[in-house]
């Protein structure tokens, strides 16, 4: 369920433009997800709210209760999602460029092919999140859980900045891929 404190950004009733032919800018083309050009969500309060294919750029979502969400192409680009609860979210495709992540739960979501450049993950708990295909260049990982991650593509770390207290994964070399250790 979402929680009521944080979504000042949702009313109960909104239009929600898409980005384009597809729902998400610099992703995979994501039209088979969401073929329609604008989206009504009557109750963005109900549990595990249907947010696919919404635009939610610059959302203030801080704090919000979105565990087993569908969010399935939605562009969540430089919202702050900063402490939420994405558990066992369904992101596929979803754009979070930019977003504030940090101290945010993502525990078994599946992140497959989701844009993160750039984003603040530090402190957040991706432990047992399908990262696939995801883009996680030039990402914030500093005291993050990556533990657990499943299908984590390595290489799309480069650029990432971590610190000694960020939780990798064993058989990941950060220096070897291109990570950048920040002291503290």
């Amino acid at each position: 369920m979402l929680s009521h404190a944080r979504l000042l950004a949702l009313p109960i009733v909104m239009a929600l433009a898409l980005v384009g032919p597809g729902c998400v800018q610099k992703n995979d083309d994501v039209s088979e997800v969401c073929p329609t050009g604008l989206r009504t969500v009557e109750d963005p309060l109900s549990e595990a709210p249907d947010l696919s294919c919404t635009d939610l750029r610059g959302a203030d979502l801080k704090g919000a209760d979105l565990g087993e969400a569908d969010l399935t192409g939605a562009d969540l680009t430089g919202a702050d999602l900063s402490w939420a609860n994405l558990g066992e979210a369904n992101m596929v495709k979803a754009n979070l460029s930019g977003a504030d992540l940090s101290g945010t739960n993502l525990s078994g979501a599946n992140l497959t092919l989701v844009g993160l450049g750039e984003a603040d993950l530090s402190g957040a708990n991706l432990s047992g999140a399908d990262l696939r295909g995801a883009n996680l260049g030039e990402i914030n990982i500093i005291r993050a859980i990556l533990t657990g991650s499943g299908y984590l593509d390595w290489p799309n770390l480069d650029d990432a900045i971590y610190d000694s207290t960020t939780q990798l994964p064993p058989d990941l070399d950060p220096t070897a891929i291109g990570m950048t250790l920040i002291s503290e």
